[in-house]
């Protein structure tokens, strides 16, 4: 696969896609971000991954694209990885985990059940999915009890909805 290369990349290049993984942006964050890139301060480059149609999709640095489009700065560094968007949200899953504006457990609740909910990531491990998100494999347990669950009683409640409309109700 090669290493990854560095390159400047036009603001208006990246697609952010379904690759955000928080469940907002921290308004203070995108203030101080913005009002530094203004300034002219420079910071970590953002990764992208870039797929066979050339569309870079933005895995992690949300916050400094948003304040680059906000300051009106009209490149970013970035670390430039092949890949599709998939490729994109899998990596977005565990980024901040040690460095930029940490998860809150909000932001966890997004990441692992975004692989809980797909059809492919869904039939791998709790520890794989703990891996990916970043986050301890009894904690992807309990969610993946939970969502199981609400699919349980979702279901439950279109078969009493079906059953009222056809007038099947059981006593």
């Amino acid at each position: 696969m090669g290493r990854p290369k560095h390159e400047d990349i036009k603001v208006a290049d990246i697609t952010t896609g379904n690759c955000q993984q928080r469940w907002s942006y921290s308004d203070d964050a995108l203030d101080e971000y913005t009002k530094a890139m203004k300034a002219g301060d420079k910071f970590p480059p953002v990764t992208i991954f870039r797929d066979d149609e050339g569309v870079n999709w933005l895995a992690d640095g949300h916050h400094r694209h948003e304040a680059a489009t906000q300051a009106g700065v009209e490149t970013l560094k970035a670390v430039i990885k092949r890949g599709t968007e998939r490729d994109a949200i899998l990596f977005a899953c565990g980024a901040n985990n040690a460095h930029g504006i940490r998860r809150d457990s909000w932001d966890k609740r997004r990441a692992v059940p975004t692989l809980l909910h797909d059809d492919e990531w869904k039939n791998n491990s709790d520890r794989w999915i703990a891996e990916v998100c970043k986050v301890s494999h009894p904690f992807v347990g309990k969610v993946r009890k939970e969502l199981e669950a609400d699919q349980a009683e979702i279901a439950k409640r279109a078969a009493e909805r079906e059953a009222a409309s056809t007038g099947n109700v059981s006593s």
